[in-house]
């Protein structure tokens, strides 16, 4: 794609969002304008998709809530492995178990799922999460506009990662997890500090001591000093 096709993009994204209805928090308005852009029944959003703190901010529609549920239950599918690989991964559930016997068998089971797809959300140098579409179509979008616009939706997630937590409708302990997840993403490059040498005060003696020549002038000194109070106790301290 080149630049006015992504700004395109862009602006279309954006007005979808700002058209969503302002009662449906913000990943479920970048859910369903996601759908609308690139097509599909249904769709989710997990972060951290497979580490402890994996959180499933927004799912569209039942279908998209079973295939995320058993995709964490089971530990494979393509949310899974677009996760680890970076990588968008496509599972076909017409034809032989592929890679995921697991989930697709048990993905079979639902009715009006033909294919599921997951997109990795990077707006980085990492990958945030993942963005799962099903449809009862074998036809999968464009994969660039794809990428580019799950990669759009992570940025606009970590951007209003402060404000997860007042607008996750599903309670305050998942949205502060929600929240952490973001966070724990953001990539914090603290400004490098240049490293000062540190000055040791030295008095006259020490100076004195430190210095090959002034201890050999000195040697002398305080042998005559130690003779003098030998023979004149009065100067002894």
């Amino acid at each position: 794609m080149n630049d006015v096709e992504r700004t395109t993009l862009l602006v279309r994204l954006a007005r979808l969002i700002a058209d969503g209805s302002s009662d449906q928090p913000l990943e479920a308005r970048l859910c369903r304008a996601y759908l609308a852009m690139v097509g599909g029944d249904g769709a989710a959003i997990t972060l951290s998709y497979t580490e402890p703190s994996r959180v499933t901010l927004c799912t569209t529609d039942d279908v998209a809530a079973r295939l995320e549920d058993l995709q964490d239950v089971l530990g494979e599918g393509p949310g899974p492995t677009a996760y680890q690989t970076g990588a968008i991964t496509v599972s076909d559930l017409r034809f032989d178990l592929g890679q995921w016997p697991l989930f697709t068998n048990a993905a079979r089971k639902i009715p009006g799922v033909t294919t599921v797809y997951a997109v990795p959300m990077r707006p980085g140098d990492q990958v945030i999460g993942v963005m799962t579409a099903h449809q009862d179509s074998p036809d999968l979008p464009d994969r660039d506009q794809a990428q580019f616009l799950a990669d759009a939706i992570g940025a606009a997630l970590m951007k209003d990662a402060p404000h997860l937590e007042s607008e996750l409708d599903s309670g305050p302990a998942r949205a502060a997890t929600a929240s952490r997840a973001v966070r724990r993403h953001r990539r914090r490059r603290p400004a490098a500090r240049a490293e000062r040498p540190r000055r040791r005060r030295v008095d006259a003696a020490s100076a004195r001591l430190q210095c090959p020549r002034c201890r050999d002038e000195d040697g002398p000194q305080r042998a005559r000093s130690r003779e003098q109070k030998q023979q004149d106790p009065s100067r002894q301290s």
